[in-house]
């Protein structure tokens, strides 16, 4: 698990006006507070690679807090401002074909209704983890642990190690392989997914109305669930199911 990491609210990462690029040597990537357009790459590099860009009306000040191997990105928006997402915007961040670095395939400045783009390249190992996030967020390939604490939008992760996927609000997160000991917590509205996994640990906890669904196998599970909705578990060794309401339909395979 990545440990919380406080952030400081310092310099702008970027404006409207500039368009600023940071290489950061850190085994753990804290992002707190996003909304916006996130993605995250995973490739073979030794540093953190990131570049930042938003409308001030949009998003105010980003800062960058380093504390021993972990790097912490904070961002503060306007008073009372929405980030507003147009189906025609295309990002304008690119990862080069090389893997290596990234290429702004158009420097046209963002408009006060185009939302933030955060671009970061990691190595394969960084330990990642989202707080209180909103928006769309994209993760690739990862061998280190992750958490998301995703209060309303879209998060889709290609693979990481173990972790916690937790949605707050209204939204969903879908997951294609995780492994070790995982969490997965929907309060409020929506689904979570997680496509494959060896787990030795799971725990799932359901509080409102949506899907947790889980297709790999678990040699010991937890479920608490309360409201509507569905649990849908693989295959499970030691499972405890005590805190079941009956609005939840509970499915766990070969049970």
């Amino acid at each position: 698990m990545v440990a919380a990491l406080g952030v400081a609210l310092v310099a702008p990462v970027a404006t409207a006006e500039t368009l600023e690029r940071q290489d950061i040597a850190a085994r753990h990537l804290f992002i707190q507070g996003f909304a916006g357009l996130l993605t995250i790459a995973s490739a073979d590099v030794e540093t953190i690679d990131l570049v930042f860009v938003a409308h001030p009306d949009v998003l105010r000040s980003g800062g960058v807090d380093l504390a021993g191997d972990a790097v912490g990105l904070g961002f503060e928006a306007p008073a009372q401002s929405v980030v507003q997402q147009d189906g025609s915007f295309e990002p304008r961040l690119r990862l080069a074909a090389d893997g290596r670095s990234i290429k702004v395939a158009d420097r046209s400045e963002p408009g006060p209704h185009d939302p933030a783009e955060l671009f970061v390249i990691v190595p394969v190992a960084t330990a990642v983890q989202l707080e209180r996030i909103i928006g769309e967020a994209r993760v690739g390939a990862l061998d280190g642990d992750i958490v998301v604490h995703l209060m309303s939008g879209d998060v889709t992760i290609e693979r990481a190690g173990g972790g916690s996927l937790f949605v707050d609000g209204a939204g969903t997160i879908q997951a294609g392989s995780m492994s070790g000991a995982v969490s997965l917590t929907l309060a409020g509205s929506g689904a979570i997914t997680l496509e494959r996994g060896e787990l030795f640990q799971l725990r799932v906890m359901l509080q409102g109305s949506g899907e947790i669904i889980f297709g790999g196998s678990a040699e010991r599970a937890e479920v608490t669930a309360a409201g509507a909705g569905l649990v849908r578990l693989g295959p499970v060794g030691d499972l405890r199911a005590e805190g079941v309401e009956p609005g939840v339909v509970l499915e766990v395979e070969g049970r």
